[in-house]
């Protein structure tokens, strides 16, 4: 969670859910679901990417998971520019499927 606050960090963060295999995803996208701070990543200049990233790459109940996470905080998501980014990025996946 820290490193995807940051920067430089939260390009490391992106680059290994891209890279790594569905395991390894998956397991980077378990430790962002039990952070306590995981709201917070949703509106972060930084870690709004990071949150994107793991959306694009996360299936079944974590996928799950991230976008109920996104609608539960919808209305917080609307008041942030960052957090528009976010719901941004859920419509158009929702428009392509």
């Amino acid at each position: 969670m820290f490193l995807s606050c940051g920067k430089y960090g939260s390009n490391v963060v992106e680059k290994c859910l891209l890279e790594s295999e569905e395991e390894q995803s998956a397991d980077i996208i378990r430790e962002l679901c039990i952070s306590p701070n995981l709201s917070m990543l949703l509106m972060h200049p930084f870690g709004n990417y990071v949150f994107q990233t793991a959306l694009s790459v996360s299936k079944g109940l974590a996928h799950a998971f991230l976008l109920n996470l996104v609608q539960q905080y919808t209305p917080a998501l609307l008041s942030n520019q960052y957090g528009k980014r976010v719901l941004a990025w859920r419509e158009r996946s929702l428009r392509r499927m």
